[in-house]
């Protein structure tokens, strides 16, 4: 059982749950008009007297955006599947591939949900993008749990 944020047990169960929730503030965030985001934002900022967007140079936000949205996801994955599947090496990477398919397939159907929303538009390059994020997230943590695993020998 992997250990939560504040040391108690953070087991499977808990882990899909919260990755079921984390994927209904996507979905939810995908069907938002970015326009008025955007301008929630700038007059936060504004306000604030910060006229900085705060992105690194070269990323624009809505990819940060999915990046995090998605890798987040495969890593609330990893973590909702048994630990005692991660002992050998092996299960680690059928995990990882499981996960990365999983989210991937998420962002894609969101993408999808997307071409129906009237502010919104589908992209192809958002689903990679998702997808990057996807194994960023899992790859990440599918290879800590296998830390752990041998650790644990």
């Amino acid at each position: 059982m992997s250990r939560g944020r504040f040391g108690g047990p953070w087991s499977p169960r808990r882990a899909r749950r919260a990755a079921a929730a984390w994927l209904v503030v996507v979905v939810l965030a995908s069907v938002v008009d970015p326009a008025a985001v955007g301008t929630a934002l700038a007059g936060a900022a504004s306000a604030a007297g910060d006229a900085g967007t705060g992105v690194p140079v070269g990323i624009g936000g809505y990819t940060l955006a999915h990046v995090v949205a998605y890798g987040v996801l495969a890593w609330l994955l990893v973590d909702g599947i048994d630990e005692d599947r991660a002992e050998s090496g092996r299960s680690t990477v059928r995990t990882a591939i499981l996960v990365v398919a999983v989210a991937t397939a998420a962002g894609g159907a969101v993408e999808l949900l997307q071409t129906g929303v009237a502010a919104r538009s589908g992209s192809v390059t958002d689903a990679a993008v998702n997808g990057i994020g996807a194994v960023a997230g899992g790859v990440v943590r599918s290879v800590s749990h296998a830390d752990r695993a041998v650790e644990k020998r």
